[in-house]
C-alpha cells in the first residue's frame, strides 16, 4: 500500500520540482488550512488505539485541529465510528512531507491559512499531487484515467505545466466539487462506470476469489437495501434447474424459511460455473442503485493489496489516487485548453491564411494569387489544367512545377477549386527567404579579402572571369541601372521572369525605395569583386514563385521551357491581333461611309452637316483608340520577341549563383521538383552555387519519442539531463538573436513568426497506387504554440503557459509517392513585446502503413518510424527567431540548398571561422550529405556595402571565384569534385586535384 512505499518515493510527490528542472514559483504560504482524508481499516478497540496513535502523530508534526471539528468528532464518536474519516485543522507547509508518512493519511485538501474561497460555484486553482511508484507508462495510464473521471466535475486541465512525469495535474474546478476530490473522485458514478461489468465473475477466477466474493454478497445481503436489491435476482436463478436441485435437497423445514433459501441460493450463484449472468445483473444492479459505494466500497478494500486487484482498471487498485490537492485561489487561474477550431469539410484542404480569405465575403469578387497543390505530379502531354478552367472559367495558371501550381483566381472560387480530387492542398504562395542580410557596418577591405583566397595573384594574371557567362538569380534588382557601365559591366543584362505573369508583359514594379540596392544588386556586385569582366546576366524571379525558377533550370540545361503564364501571354496576343485586324476592317469600312456623308457640298449652316460632322468626330475617336490599341499592342509584340530572345540566351551560362531559399512549403530532403530537376537537368558544364541560407539554431529534426505515451514529442531523450531553463522535454522555448548584440527571450513586438512542421510517413506501395488514400496523414501530428504568462514566477509559476495558436484542419500535402508522403503543418503568429513563446509537437505514431479504413490482420502491419522537422522563421530583417532549448544543426536547409548537384556556401569570418549565423549540418533525412561544400568570407567590404553579408554573399563570392577559375582555364567538373571530396574546407584558390 502507499503507506508502505520508501520515504523517497513519497516526499517525490512534496518536491517542488524534479531535479534538473526550472520552474520559478512564488513561495508556498507558511501555514495551511487543511482536511485529513483517512482510513482505518480496523474496528472499535483496534481502531481507537491505531485513531489515537495518528492524532498524536499529526499533532507532533504541528497540526491544530479546528475545535469546532474536533467537536463534531466526538459527538460522532470518530476513533470507532468507520463512517468518520476526515479531520480539519492547520499545518505548517513543512510538514506536510512528514504527514503524507502516515500510512492512514489517503487524501489531503491544503489551502492557504490567509485564502479564503470563492463561492461553490466559482472556480479555483488547484494542484493536484497524484500517487507515484509506477514505471513510466503506467503513470501516464493512471494520469489519463484521472483526468477522465475529473472532466464531469467540471475540471479544466491546464496546458503546458510542469506534469513531473505525470505525477502532478494543475487545473481549475468549481470550489463546490472540493469535497467530492477529497473524498475520492473514484466514487462518482462516472468513475464507477470504468469498472468492468465482469468484476465479480473475475473474482473467481483467483485464489480466494470465490470466497472474498462470497463473503461480499452476503455481506450485501445482510442490510436491508441489499436484501432489497439482491432478491429480484435470486428470485430468478430460482428458476434454473440448478436451484431447483438445490431446493429440493434441502430439508423440508429448511426449504420453507425463504431467507435462509435464498442465502443458499447466493451462495449456489457465486459458486457455480452457470452464475456469471446473475453476477452481472448484481453488478449492474449495484452501479444502478442510489447508493452505489455503499456496496463497492468494502468490495475493493478487500480486493486491493491482494492478486485479485489485477481485475480492477489501474486506476482503482491503489488506496488513493490523489495525494494532495493544493488550492490556491491567491495565484491566477491556470489557462485551460482551448477547444480546438472545427473546420469545415468542405476547407480543410485550405490553409489558415487562405480559410481568412474566404470567411471575408465583402472580398469574395477580388482576384488573389494561390498556389494549388496537386494530388499526383501531371504526366507530360497531359491536360490536366482542363479540369481547373472547368471549375473557375476565369483562373489564369501563371506556372506548374511538379505538384505546384500557381494561379490567380477570384477568392470566391477556392472552394470549387478545394472540391476537385486532383487538389490536395491550397495555400498562399511559399515565399523564399532572401540569403543576403544587411549587417552592422564591418571594416573589412577588399583587397584583404581577394589576398586571402588568393585571387589577387590570379587578377595579376589577367584572369578576371573573361568571357564566362556568370547569371545572378534574386527577386530584387533594384539600382542595377543606376550600377550599369559603373559597379556592373555595360553589357550587364536583366531578364524579367515577373513578366510573363502580366497581360502588358511589363515586370513587376520593385518593391521598396529605388534609392537602395536590391539584394539580387548585392550578390552581382559580391560575385563581380572576384570576377569583375565576367559577363554578367541578372535572372530577376518572384520570390514567391518557385515555378519560375523551375523554367530557368531548364532553359539554362537547353529545353525549350515555357510557362504557363508566357504560353498564355503568346495566345493573348494572337487574339488581340484578331480582334486588331477585325476592328481594322470595320473601320475601314466606316471610314468609306464616312467620305460618302460630305460628298454632296452642304452649306456650313446646314443641320445635317452638323450631325455628319458629328458622326466623323465619332469615327476619328475610334480610329485614335485604334491607333493607341495597335501601338500598345506592337509594343507588347517587341516585349515577347525580346524576352524570347533572351531566354534562348540562358543555355550558355557557365557559372550560377542563387540568393533565394523556399526553408518551408516544399519538401526539404531532395525531394522537392526543383531539387530533382536540378539534379537531373542541369549540366555538368554548369557550377550552380547555392546559399546554404542563415539558419542555424532555427530547426530541430529527429526521431519523434514520447516515451511516456501522453500524446507529446519530446525534443530529447529521457537519458539526457533537461536543458536549462525547462521543466521537461516536449517544451521548446523560442529566443531572439539580433544581428548585433545578446540573444533575448523575447521577441520584438509585432514580429510575424512562422513555425512549420514537415514529415515523411511510409505507405502500403500497394494502397499507394489507389487514387488518394493517404490525403489524411495516419500521423496526426500537431503544432502547439504557448506563451509563458509570468517568466519570473513572481506573481504566478513560470509554468503557466496560455495557447497562442495551434495547427488545425489537414496538413499540406508536399509530395506523394507510392511507397511515402510528404506533409507540412504551419502556424503563424504576431508576437507581443516582452512575452516568451514555447513550442509543443503533439501526435500519435500510427500501427500500421495502411489506410485506417482498409481491412488487415493485426500481425500483418508493419509501423514506419517518424522523424518530423520543425523549423522557425520570422518577417523582421533585424535578426533571427531560434529554437532556443532544442535545435540540430541537420534540417535547417532548405530547396534548392538540399538539392546534389548545387554547391552549397557558408560564410567565414575574417579569421577563417565559420559566422554565427551560417549553417553548417545536412538536409533534412540526408544525414550523409553534409553541407556546406564550400566556406568563403561575406564581410567582403565593397563600397557602399559594408552593412552586406551572409551566405548569400559568400555565395556570390564564390560564384566569382569559380569564374575566375574557369577563365584560367580551370574545368568546372573539376571544381565541382574538389569541393565534394573536401567539404567545408575555407576556400583557396589551390590547383584542383587530379
Amino acid at each position: 500500500m502507499l503507506a508502505r512505499l520508501p520515504l523517497p518515493v513519497v516526499l517525490a510527490l512534496l518536491l517542488p520540482l524534479p531535479v534538473g528542472a526550472q520552474v520559478k514559483a512564488p513561495p508556498p504560504p507558511p501555514v495551511y488550512k487543511i482536511e485529513i482524508r483517512y482510513e482505518i481499516d480496523a474496528y472499535r478497540n483496534e481502531r481507537a488505539r491505531q485513531f489515537l496513535d495518528m492524532v498524536k502523530t499529526f499533532e507532533g508534526l504541528g497540526f491544530k485541529r479546528d475545535v469546532a471539528d474536533a467537536a463534531r468528532g466526538e459527538d460522532l464518536d470518530e476513533a470507532i465510528n468507520r463512517e468518520v474519516n476526515v479531520m480539519r485543522g492547520t499545518i505548517p507547509s513543512a510538514s506536510i512531507g512528514k504527514l503524507l508518512l502516515e500510512r492512514h493519511v489517503q487524501t489531503l485538501l491544503l489551502v492557504p491559512a490567509t485564502a479564503t474561497l470563492p463561492a461553490k460555484d466559482q472556480p479555483v486553482r488547484v494542484d493536484l499531487r497524484m500517487l507515484v511508484g509506477y514505471n513510466r507508462a503506467r503513470q501516464q495510464d493512471l494520469a489519463r484515467q484521472t483526468l477522465a473521471i475529473l472532466a464531469p466535475l467540471s475540471f479544466k486541465e491546464a496546458v503546458g505545466y510542469d506534469h513531473r512525469q505525470q505525477t502532478r495535474m494543475l487545473g481549475q474546478i468549481p470550489v463546490g466539487q472540493l469535497d467530492i476530490l477529497l473524498n475520492d473522485p473514484r466514487r462518482t458514478p462516472t468513475a464507477l462506470a470504468l469498472l468492468p461489468r465482469t468484476l465479480l465473475v473475475d473474482l473467481r477466477r483467483f485464489g480466494g476469489g470465490t470466497d472474498t466474493l462470497g463473503s461480499i454478497l452476503l455481506q450485501w445481503y445482510g442490510t436491508p437495501a441489499g436484501k432489497k436489491l439482491l432478491t429480484p435476482i435470486i428470485d430468478e436463478w430460482r428458476k434454473t434447474p440448478q436451484a431447483q436441485r438445490l431446493i429440493m435437497d434441502l430439508p423440508r423445514d429448511v426449504a420453507r424459511i425463504k431467507d435462509v433459501v435464498d442465502e443458499e441460493l447466493l451462495k449456489q450463484i457465486y459458486q457455480h460455473p452457470d452464475g456469471e449472468r446473475s453476477l452481472e445483473m448484481i453488478w449492474d444492479a449495484v452501479l444502478k442503485s442510489p447508493t452505489p459505494t455503499v456496496y463497492l466500497d468494502p468490495l475493493l478494500r478487500r480486493i486491493r493489496g491482494r492478486n485479485m486487484a489485477s481485475a480492477l482498471p489501474l486506476l482503482f487498485r491503489p488506496s488513493a489516487v490523489v495525494r494532495i490537492i493544493e488550492v490556491r485561489p491567491d495565484l491566477p487561474l491556470p489557462q485551460p485548453r482551448p477547444a480546438r477550431v472545427v473546420v469545415p469539410d468542405e476547407q480543410r484542404k485550405l490553409s489558415p491564411e487562405v480559410r481568412a480569405l474566404v470567411a471575408d465575403a465583402g472580398k469574395a469578387a477580388n482576384r488573389e494569387r494561390f498556389e494549388l497543390i496537386l494530388s499526383e505530379i501531371p504526366r507530360e502531354g497531359t491536360t490536366w489544367n482542363q479540369h481547373l478552367v472547368r471549375v473557375t472559367p476565369s483562373i489564369a495558371i501563371e506556372g506548374r512545377l511538379g505538384p505546384v501550381v500557381q494561379v490567380v483566381c477570384p477568392i470566391r472560387s477556392v472552394l470549387d477549386l478545394a472540391a476537385l480530387t486532383q487538389v490536395a492542398s491550397i495555400r498562399l504562395p511559399a515565399l523564399a527567404r532572401s540569403a543576403v542580410l544587411t549587417l552592422p557596418n564591418d571594416s573589412a577591405k577588399s583587397d584583404d579579402v581577394l589576398k586571402r583566397v588568393g585571387l589577387d595573384v590570379l587578377h595579376k594574371q589577367g584572369k578576371k572571369g573573361k568571357k564566362v557567362r556568370l547569371a545572378i538569380i534574386d527577386g530584387d534588382f533594384r539600382g542595377w541601372e543606376t550600377e550599369k557601365g559603373k559597379r556592373l559591366p555595360a553589357s550587364t543584362r536583366l531578364i524579367d521572369f515577373t513578366r510573363e505573369r502580366n497581360e502588358s508583359l511589363l515586370p513587376d514594379p520593385d518593391l521598396g525605395p529605388a534609392t537602395t540596392l536590391g539584394a539580387g544588386t548585392k550578390l552581382a556586385l559580391a560575385a563581380l569583386l572576384a570576377a569583375p569582366e565576367a559577363e554578367l546576366t541578372l535572372i530577376r524571379i518572384d520570390p514567391s514563385s518557385l515555378p519560375m525558377l523551375g523554367v530557368v533550370v531548364r532553359r539554362i540545361a537547353g529545353q525549350p521551357a515555357l510557362s504557363e503564364a508566357l504560353v498564355q501571354r503568346n495566345d493573348d496576343l494572337s487574339l488581340m491581333r484578331y480582334l486588331l485586324n477585325s476592328r481594322r476592317r470595320n473601320l475601314n469600312a466606316e471610314r468609306r461611309e464616312v467620305q460618302d456623308l460630305f460628298s454632296d457640298n452642304l452649306p456650313q449652316s446646314d443641320p445635317e452637316l452638323k450631325k455628319r460632322q458629328q458622326r466623323r468626330d465619332e469615327y476619328l475617336k475610334k480610329e485614335a483608340q485604334f491607333e493607341k490599341d495597335e501601338t500598345e499592342f506592337l509594343q507588347r509584340i517587341d516585349r515577347f520577341l525580346m524576352h524570347r530572345r533572351q531566354l534562348e540566351t540562358l543555355k550558355q551560362t557557365q557559372v550560377v549563383v542563387c540568393g533565394l531559399t523556399w526553408t518551408a512549403g516544399f519538401p526539404v530532403a531532395g525531394t522537392s521538383a526543383l531539387s530533382q530537376l536540378i539534379d537531373e537537368l542541369l549540366p555538368c558544364t554548369t557550377l550552380w552555387w547555392q546559399a546554404a541560407d542563415n539558419t542555424p539554431g532555427q530547426a530541430w529534426t529527429g526521431l519523434f519519442l514520447d516515451e511516456d505515451g501522453n500524446g507529446r514529442m519530446g525534443f530529447l531523450p529521457s537519458e539526457k539531463p533537461l536543458v536549462a531553463g525547462t521543466w521537461d522535454r516536449e517544451t521548446n522555448f523560442l529566443a531572439w538573436q539580433p544581428w548585433q548584440g545578446a540573444t533575448s527571450a523575447a521577441f520584438p513586438a509585432q514580429t510575424r513568426v512562422r513555425l512549420s512542421l514537415q514529415w515523411r510517413e511510409v505507405h502500403d506501395p500497394d494502397e499507394g497506387k489507389q487514387g488518394t488514400p493517404y490525403r489524411q496523414p495516419l500521423t496526426d501530428l500537431r503544432i502547439v504554440v504557448l506563451k509563458q504568462l509570468d517568466p519570473t514566477g513572481t506573481k504566478q509559476p513560470s509554468d503557466d503557459l496560455a495557447v497562442v495558436g495551434e495547427s488545425t484542419a489537414l496538413p499540406e500535402q508536399l509530395h506523394q509517392a507510392e511507397t511515402f508522403a510528404l506533409y507540412e503543418h504551419a502556424v503563424e503568429f504576431v508576437a507581443e513585446a516582452g512575452v516568451r513563446y514555447c513550442v509543443r509537437v503533439e501526435g500519435v505514431i500510427p500501427d500500421r502503413i495502411t489506410p485506417p479504413d482498409t481491412p488487415a490482420l493485426p500481425l500483418t502491419q508493419r509501423q514506419g518510424e517518424i522523424r518530423p522537422r520543425l523549423l522557425i522563421e520570422a518577417n523582421v530583417t533585424t535578426g533571427r527567431p531560434l529554437l532556443a532549448s532544442y535545435s540540430t544543426t541537420t534540417g535547417c536547409l532548405g530547396v534548392p540548398a538540399d538539392a546534389q548537384h548545387v554547391l552549397t556556401v557558408g560564410a567565414l569570418n575574417s579569421a577563417g571561422k565559420p559566422q554565427s549565423y551560417t549553417v553548417e549540418g545536412a538536409p533534412y533525412l540526408l544525414e550523409l550529405s553534409p553541407r556546406p561544400h564550400a566556406l568563403t568570407e561575406d564581410r567582403l567590404g565593397i563600397s557602399g556595402m559594408t552593412d552586406g553579408g551572409g551566405s548569400g554573399f559568400a555565395a556570390g563570392f564564390a560564384s566569382g571565384l569559380s569564374a575566375a577559375l574557369l577563365s584560367a582555364g580551370h574545368q568546372p567538373e573539376a571544381i565541382a569534385r574538389e569541393l565534394r571530396l573536401h567539404p567545408r574546407l575555407p576556400l583557396k584558390l589551390t590547383p584542383p586535384r587530379k
